[in-house]
């Protein structure tokens, strides 16, 4: 019998989120295909999206580095780090430096923690196929495999131009992509950042969920919702600005925000401080929150940048009528022709987002069409078809 063609997916981890979720769908349909896929992961949460029986998952922490060259190379490595923390960062300090990056930001640390124990494991699968998911995760892969008959796969899952990102680990990921074999990217946007990659690349945007409801029909509640991580990438202060002003004109209306996040407890102090308690409601996570939103109001995203956001792609596909702030990226102008299936208004400007918001409440028509022309996605981010590009890419 023939051996199973082996995958590979590097990822942080797998919590809830975009990049995560994508994983989750493509384990699913590519073990279904034939294919046998482990996933290594750099940190241990909780595993928020379902995986098939039978994929096989790796922690770095538990995976051991066992050979003597490997052994030495951390040993040395750790020392390296442990001077430029005790010694060397202090004397940048003393000097008037405080632009170095941290220890966990350097080469030395990704190879040290990731790359070596990954190698190990990719010396064992030769001829495999390894997709890199999130850039640490990227970077990790990508040193660990070089030299190895390993096809690696770097993919850009947010906008390249990360504001959120410390700057040493952007411009290690700069130089490291170079080695890849192939590159997925969400939008166009994303592929014309990488200009010096002479690899295959392609253009794959997120498959949408099995099981989404149907779009609803009939009078909407009057109620806005998001739901996402929650973390200052979202900018959920400017949706909260922008919906204050709403209020005003739209009293009856509640605005409900699904997800966790290290910004939760700043963003309900937030709406506390501004007396919107009663209108404004955080909700935790929810398996289920396309059922409880398919007939809210409009979906409301205010990101300062996203790749393709999976929680945009989703609500347009259950017929919402959606308001985008048009991100760097450019994953909400690929999917939304404005006016015509959203509506996409400018980043970081709350009183933009409101004339949105106001244009849906006030217009049913408009709101009714938005949503008719939104439900056309699950034609195009069918599982089935985006998995048939994710497949063409294994070697």
């Amino acid at each position: 019998m023939m051996k199973r063609k082996k995958i590979v997916f590097f990822i942080d981890s797998l919590g809830g989120g975009g990049a995560e979720r994508v994983v989750s769908v493509l384990c699913t349909q590519l073990q279904a295909r034939g294919y046998n896929i482990d996933i290594l992961m750099l940190n241990k949460r909780p595993i928020a999206y379902p995986l098939p029986e039978g994929v096989t998952l790796y922690h770095a922490e538990d995976m051991p580095v066992t050979t003597l060259g490997g052994k030495l190379a951390r040993k040395l490595i750790q020392r390296c780090m442990h001077l430029q923390v005790r010694f060397w960062n202090p004397m940048l300090r003393k000097f008037g430096c405080h632009t170095y990056p941290r220890a966990n930001e350097t080469r030395m640390y990704f190879y040290a923690n990731y790359a070596l124990p990954y190698r190990e494991y990719l010396r064992k699968n030769p001829g495999c196929t390894a997709f890199g998911f999130l850039i640490r995760s990227n970077i990790s892969m990508l040193m660990a495999a070089k030299g190895l008959d390993v096809k690696t796969v770097f993919c850009e899952r947010n906008n390249p131009v990360r504001p959120d990102m410390p700057a040493n680990i952007m411009k290690i990921r700069d130089r490291i992509c170079r080695r890849c074999k192939a590159a997925v990217f969400q939008t166009e946007e994303e592929r014309d950042y990488y200009t010096w990659l002479r690899c295959p690349t392609a253009v794959i945007p997120n498959p949408l969920k099995d099981g989404l409801p149907v779009p609803f029909e009939g009078e909407r509640r009057h109620e806005v919702v998001n739901f996402c991580r929650l973390n200052k990438q979202k900018n959920i202060p400017l949706l909260i600005d922008a919906f204050e002003l709403f209020l005003r004109d739209y009293p009856d209306y509640t605005l409900r925000v699904y997800g966790r996040g290290d910004e939760k407890e700043n963003l309900m102090a937030l709406t506390k401080d501004k007396g919107l308690e009663k209108s404004i409601f955080f909700e935790d996570f929810a398996p289920d929150v396309h059922e409880q939103i398919r007939d809210a109001a409009m979906y409301v995203c205010s990101s300062d940048f996203e790749g393709l956001s999976n929680s945009m792609l989703e609500a347009l596909a259950i017929g919402l009528p959606c308001v985008c702030t048009d991100c760097e990226g450019g994953g909400a102008r690929m999917m939304i022709r404005h006016h015509e299936n959203g509506l996409l208004v400018p980043v970081r400007d709350a009183q933009a987002l409101y004339n949105g918001m106001k244009e849906i409440a006030e217009n049913p028509e408009l709101a009714q069409r938005l949503s008719k022309e939104a439900a056309r996605a699950r034609e195009q981010l069918s599982i089935e078809r985006i998995a048939d590009q994710w497949e063409a890419m294994i070697g």
